[in-house]
């Protein structure tokens, strides 16, 4: 996967992410500082480069959460902190 591919991915991403992070604002209030790092479910090229962008990030003074986006229609998003 290119870094270009990577980025289109991650943009995309971050689109759902972010309409699904509005329709719940629990989730603003829990995690509204944190930077995201974005996952996907099987996509092991993707998910191997993100892990390097995680890296990248540790020592930001913000916390980082793993955002996996997942096939399981009622709960598309599952959170973990990575940092």
């Amino acid at each position: 996967m290119s870094k270009k591919v990577q980025f289109e991915t991650n943009l995309k991403l971050s689109d759902k992410l972010t309409a699904y992070i509005s329709s719940h604002p629990s989730l603003l209030k829990k995690h509204g500082e944190s930077s995201y790092v974005l996952f996907v479910e099987g996509n092991e090229e993707l998910n191997e480069m993100n892990t390097k962008l995680l890296e990248n990030i540790k020592s930001s003074e913000k916390s980082v959460i793993k955002a996996t986006h997942t096939t399981n229609k009622k709960n598309p998003w599952k959170f973990e902190f990575a940092y």
